[in-house]
């Protein structure tokens, strides 16, 4: 990710930028895309779990959406673990 997003920890910034790609592929490849459920295995990954967790803990019901709510869901899920 080139540039900074106001108001995100380091953590959060490479989930935040693979939330917004996952968001594209969704639309213009599907649900089942190779390259999304690439970003969700990133998502998932060691690596990247605590700062999903971070954004979740800080962004989960504020201006959420169903798509939102239902991805946050769709990946506690996978991980076994409640993201909220």
């Amino acid at each position: 990710m080139a540039s900074h997003v106001a108001g995100l920890t380091d953590e959060e910034q490479p989930v935040f930028a693979l939330m917004d790609v996952y968001a594209w592929f969704r639309l213009i490849e599907g649900e089942q895309s190779a390259k999304g459920q690439e970003i969700i295995s990133l998502l998932l990954s060691p690596e990247l779990r605590p700062g999903l967790r971070s954004w979740y803990r800080r962004h989960s019901g504020k201006d959420s959406n169903i798509a939102c709510t239902q991805f946050r869901d769709h990946l506690s899920e996978l991980a076994g673990e409640a993201f909220a």
